[in-house]
């Protein structure tokens, strides 16, 4: 049987589910005692034995489903599989050429290893390829020298990692740990990071006890995952605050940083997900979340918040474009009305005439529109308050026709809005905030009526622009002069 000429190595990301740091030695570098595992996300390395005497070729890439594309600014010869590939080839003492397609979907500069796993993907595919006869041992030690992280990932799995990185204990197999994870548009390198954590902890100490007792449990809980790096990197890139929070309210688990950030993840219990991409097929899925909440399960929240400009969006989702006209989505959406099920839809203003037309489409499924129709004033909106609103309000109106459609009123201290309260000196005030917001639960009153419109705290989210108790009086004061129905 002839050796394959052609093959691909999966690359998988990494997630410190706990991460304790030391403070640096003499050479400035930190020890630290890690529990590490590696994920079915992650990057594929395309790997084609060339003929002898050719030159090697290597190309960079991103996958089209990568969540989150950035440029590829780096000189080919200081990627890390590139580094690796010559590294293995000094290693064997001979070429070793190939035709490299690396195509990336895990965010660099992430937290998550990519880099790392990529180095550790072109050892193990170059000795696949080319028959070698270099054991695990010497993979290893050649990847001490491409950095901290990639002797682990050579193996990958589940591993305590200790010192820097050198001095692995493998744990077996991998736990049954399901994580969201979400890629805020914020950089955190690593050393700044570290300067960071320098300041904040002159008193850091290795806890390898506390990361091996928590490594050596049965199961991970939500709120399990500890990181010391994370205050740190919410230093460096202080919107992962504001990420982190509403990736809780999101998923209503504990959300944490990975690595040095900045992914940022939350621990569920499982695979079972309400995704009305699966089209028809969501029906199981639905039944049995319904099974296992009893009579408490009422309806489904989908983020199909998406816009064209990253500038203009303010959340960590990234659904498809246009997923609301996806036929997919439709035969999916078209389970829920038999079950009586109904649908929460997480957009912005720019999409309101998509669901306006799923809503006409659907006449028997109950929607909600959440945050008073996601209004953006950040990005190419900002400083267009008024044209804005008109655009919205004309939007609002055309869905109030659907007397299926009813409107969250809230949400409106997001960062989306525009209204920059979390970086005033002072919090607002009640009235402050009713002055700020009633043009717009005004209008949606106005054209839904009360019937089909309720208040919302979207807490904790909007916990950074006002106190729970000022926003409420905000919404007791924009309601203060309606009649009593």
């Amino acid at each position: 049987m002839t050796e394959p000429r052609e093959i691909v190595v999966r690359a998988p990301a990494k997630l410190n589910l706990a991460l304790s740091v030391g403070p640096p030695g003499a050479d400035r570098m930190h020890p630290i005692a890690s529990w590490m595992v590696t994920l079915d996300f992650g990057d594929d390395l395309h790997l084609r034995m060339l003929d002898p005497g050719r030159d090697s070729l290597y190309a960079v890439l991103w996958a089209k489903d990568a969540p989150r594309a950035t440029t590829v600014d780096w000189p080919i010869q200081k990627d890390l599989a590139v580094r690796a590939h010559l590294a293995l080839q000094q290693h064997v003492g001979r070429p070793l050429p190939v035709r490299m397609k690396l195509e990336k979907r895990v965010p660099v500069g992430g937290g998550l290893g990519g880099g790392s796993s990529n180095a550790a993907a072109m050892l193990r595919g170059l000795r696949e390829l080319f028959g070698l006869a270099v054991s695990d041992d010497e993979l290893c030690e050649i990847a001490r020298g491409l950095g901290s992280d990639v002797p682990f990932l050579v193996r990958g799995g589940s591993a305590v990692v200790e010192g820097l990185g050198e001095r692995i204990e493998r744990l077996g197999a991998v736990p049954d740990v399901h994580a969201v994870l979400a890629f805020p548009a914020a950089a955190c390198p690593t050393g700044p990071v570290y300067g960071k954590f320098d300041l904040m902890r002159p008193d850091a100490s290795l806890q390898p006890a506390r990361v091996r007792s928590m490594a050596s449990g049965a199961a991970v809980a939500h709120d399990a995952p500890f990181n010391d790096l994370a205050e740190p990197a919410i230093a460096v890139a202080p919107v992962l605050a504001d990420e982190l929070a509403q990736l809780k309210a999101i998923t209503g688990r504990s959300a944490h940083v990975s690595g040095s950030g900045s992914t940022i993840f939350a621990l569920c219990d499982g695979r079972l997900e309400a995704d009305l991409l699966l089209g028809a097929d969501v029906l199981a899925v639905l039944q049995a979340q319904m099974r296992a909440g009893g009579d408490r399960l009422r309806g489904i929240r989908y983020s199909a918040v998406w816009h064209p400009d990253p500038q203009a969006r303010g959340s960590l989702a990234n659904p498809p474009p246009h997923v609301m006209n996806d036929p997919r989505f439709r035969q999916g959406f078209a389970r829920l009305a038999p079950l009586g099920l109904s649908f929460d839809a997480w957009i912005y203003h720019t999409q309101i005439t998509e669901l306006a037309a799923l809503a006409r489409q659907f006449p028997q499924t109950s929607i909600v529109v959440n945050h008073a129709g996601g209004v953006i004033g950040i990005g190419p909106y900002a400083g267009r308050r008024d044209a804005v609103r008109a655009e919205w309000a004309t939007a609002m109106r055309d869905l109030a026709s659907c007397e299926n459609v009813f409107v969250k009123l809230g949400g409106m201290g997001m960062r989306l809005f525009g209204f920059d309260l979390s970086a005033r000196a002072r919090p607002p005030s009640s009235q402050e905030l009713a002055d700020l917001w009633a043009p717009y639960v005004h209008t949606c009153i106005e054209l839904f009526g009360t019937d089909r419109c309720m208040f919302e705290s979207n807490f904790p989210v909007d916990k950074g622009s006002c106190s729970y108790a000022v926003l409420w009086n905000a919404f007791k004061r924009m309601s203060s002069g309606a009649s009593a129905a």
